[in-house]
């Protein structure tokens, strides 16, 4: 399955609009946001997977045999938070990833240090 680069910032920009300090986010809840039900459920929680997997959150998957049940999400990670805060301006997302088509497409590692660098220049350093 293909990790898309849109989808990790849109579900990162989602759940931190829902997550709170104690609280985890299960499949349940899920489905009842914009991303999940433009995406679909098979590209929301592979990218959930990967971004647990990634270090950038926090969270739980439970499976029944071969299938994933549940998987919950509790919080950031550090490096999370700061690669969302590296791509949150859209701007600077689209030369990130501009970028990176020139070299024939990045990892989301790449594309968080491309991010970061464009958001430096951006400000001028």
């Amino acid at each position: 399955m293909k990790l898309i680069a849109d989808d990790v910032r849109d579900v990162l920009l989602e759940l931190e609009e829902n997550l709170t300090l104690n609280g985890n986010i299960n499949i349940y809840q899920y489905n009842t946001y914009p991303v999940f039900e433009r995406i679909g459920k098979e590209r929301y929680l592979y990218t959930l997977l990967q971004l647990i997997d990634g270090g950038m959150l926090i969270g739980e998957v439970q499976h029944g045999g071969n299938e994933i049940v549940d998987i919950s999400v509790g919080q950031f990670t550090f490096e999370g938070h700061e690669f969302l805060d590296n791509i949150r301006p859209l701007t600077t997302w689209e030369k990130a990833k501009n970028e990176a088509k020139k070299i024939g497409g990045a990892s989301i590692s790449i594309l968080a240090k491309t991010a970061y660098t464009t958001a430096l220049a951006s400000i001028g350093l």
